[in-house]
């Protein structure tokens, strides 16, 4: 495997983080520029987009389930 297939996108929907900030700013923008019944499906995309640019990943949960001999398993050298 060369080293630009092992960094290739796998995900054909990946977004960069930069790509992410804009969507998120481009949904504040139509939610707030909208009115009536079409304001709440964008309020909604708005808050989604939201939740999954500001707030960190949870990488307390991920590191407490860590266990050796578990999760963590010896191979070869490492």
């Amino acid at each position: 495997m060369s080293r630009r297939q092992f960094f290739a996108r796998v995900d054909p929907n990946y977004l960069e983080w930069e790509e992410a900030q804009k969507a998120r700013c481009k949904a504040e923008r139509d939610y707030r520029a909208a009115s009536g019944q079409k304001k709440l499906q964008l309020m909604r995309d708005w808050l989604i987009l939201s939740l999954h640019t500001i707030m960190p990943p949870d990488r307390v949960g991920i590191v407490r389930k860590l266990r050796l001999n578990v999760s963590l398993k010896r191979t070869g050298d490492g």
